[in-house]
């Protein structure tokens, strides 16, 4: 059988392997296991505790998936709670080079000697923005209990090896039109489905924040909104830039978000006629 060229063109559908297997990367757990304990770390620990403990009852959404990561805690740990495990599966760290206030890395996956381990990375040069961390906690919490990063990799993969399959087999398109269509169908799902992960994630930050908390995150978009990138040098003006524009291609614009939070201010006609 010859050669075909085109099948090159299946490396797309393969680089989303290598994004999984990048969450599993050991050279990451190294990175954020020997990381400096951000000085937020008690803070951000407390409003997990208090957000999954609310989300801990039967009937909740995420009831089954903290009895399973509660249930999976090792018996060295003695008395298996949700205290017992953010203490032992969660680490706060700071981190200089991150991409907004909050990220999260390794949520809820296994790996060698950090079975399920969660890092949150804590921008180190938090200043006016920190008021907002409950409800960006909140926000990334949403991402922890559903796995979110680990299912846009899925999903993007599976997309692109469509794209690929219908490109080189039906269509009988040429390498480089291949490998377009694979790039192309790779990024409009990252799109579509982070767009729709993020609004999720703000619905529930939304849901256990409290008035003060969200007062906070709006002064904080706003905030950030207005930011003007006066005064950095070349490297980090372009990175700020770059950066910028993922995130306004990647999550709902700013303006939805607070309008969205200000919607759940908003007091119900239950509320009204109390």
């Amino acid at each position: 059988m010859a050669w075909n060229p085109n099948l090159l063109a299946y490396a797309i559908p393969l680089w989303g392997i290598c994004d999984l297997l990048s969450v599993f990367n050991p050279r990451t757990y190294r990175q954020y296991e020997s990381a400096q304990e951000s000085s937020h770390a008690s803070d951000i620990k407390k409003i997990i505790q208090r957000v999954l403990t609310a989300e801990n009852q039967p009937g909740m959404a995420y009831y089954e998936t903290i009895q399973e990561m509660i249930k999976d805690l090792p018996d060295s740990v003695g008395i298996k709670n949700i205290e017992a495990f953010i203490s032992h599966r969660i680490k706060v760290v700071s981190m200089k080079n991150t991409t907004s206030i909050l990220h999260v890395a390794g949520t809820d996956i296994d790996f060698g000697p950090f079975v399920g381990k969660i890092f949150i990375g804590v921008h180190s040069n938090l200043k006016e923005q920190a008021d907002a961390l409950p409800w960006v906690t909140m926000h990334e919490i949403r991402h922890i209990l559903e796995g979110d990063g680990i299912d846009i990799c899925g999903y993007k993969m599976i997309a692109s090896l469509f794209a690929t399959v219908l490109s080189t087999f039906l269509l009988r398109w040429t390498l480089l039109p291949s490998i377009s269509a694979a790039l192309l169908a790779r990024i409009v799902t990252h799109i579509i489905l982070s767009r729709r992960i993020e609004s999720r994630a703000d619905d529930f930050a939304n849901k256990y924040s409290t008035v003060d908390e969200k007062e906070k995150a709006i002064a904080a978009m706003k905030l950030s909104k207005n930011f003007r990138p006066l005064g950095l040098g070349l490297k980090q003006g372009v990175f700020y830039i770059f950066n910028k524009i993922v995130l306004q291609v990647t999550h709902p614009s700013i303006d939805s978000r607070i309008a969205k939070i200000q919607v759940s201010l908003a007091p119900t006609e239950k509320q009204k006629t109390a």
